[in-house]
């Protein structure tokens, strides 16, 4: 199934969302200028000019300054523009995420990737793959399903996170725009926001959310 129109209204308030917390960080001397110089980024793909340049003004009040608990450098005050920024967030179709997932032979992922998935969550070894065969589940289109699942008493909490955000683009793409905002405000909103607004946003407009999408970053 072809994806539906992006909206980008979700999009844009994901990342004003993420640039007033930042702004608000620096205004109590905390600096994170990798974060702003990423929430820019998806502002210029998005086509939200007032919102990469706010981003851009967080990048030269950082001015190399160490980005605090993100563990990043700045390393460039200015915001990405051309390949750079195609690189950092490249398009994506559901169809390469698939086929990227493909690549690997383990056999969890095969028996989701066959819908069969009952019996890839019983070959699942451990929490990690379990979260991989939900967010496969979700990329394939079976919300419910993968919602069923996180809601398992097995599933561990702490990995709700990953399979949620997937939920929510796809949802999206799919144009089932209320499950969307749904997961949006009601189960992603429970987490740390600086960990989903910007992949969230990127989904929603089309670009790559994360490397390795949708399974978890290694």
């Amino acid at each position: 199934m072809e994806p539906a129109p992006l909206d980008p209204h979700l999009a844009r308030s994901l990342l004003r969302s993420a640039v007033t917390w930042l702004e608000l960080e620096a205004e109590s001397g905390r600096r994170h200028a990798w974060r702003a110089r990423e929430i820019g980024a998806i502002a210029i793909l998005g086509g939200f000019g007032g919102l990469a340049a706010r981003a851009e003004r967080l990048l030269a009040e950082a001015d190399h300054v160490h980005a605090d608990d993100d563990n990043h450098s700045a390393h460039d005050p200015t915001l990405p523009h051309g390949s750079e920024l195609a690189e950092m967030f490249p398009p994506y179709s559901t169809s390469q995420a698939l086929a990227q997932v493909r690549k690997s032979a383990s056999p969890h992922l095969s028996l989701a990737l066959d819908r069969r998935f009952d019996e890839a969550w019983a070959a699942s070894e451990d929490d990690g793959q379990r979260e991989e065969v939900v967010a496969v589940r979700a990329l394939l289109g079976d919300f419910e399903g993968a919602l069923t699942m996180l809601g398992s008493p097995e599933y561990p909490a702490a990995r709700r996170l990953g399979p949620l955000m997937v939920i929510a683009i796809e949802a999206q793409r799919l144009d089932h725009s209320e499950l969307s905002r749904r997961v949006i405000l009601q189960q992603l909103g429970g987490h740390d926001e600086l960990e989903w607004w910007v992949p969230v946003a990127a989904g929603l407009l089309g670009r790559l959310p994360w490397a390795g999408y949708p399974l978890p970053e290694s």
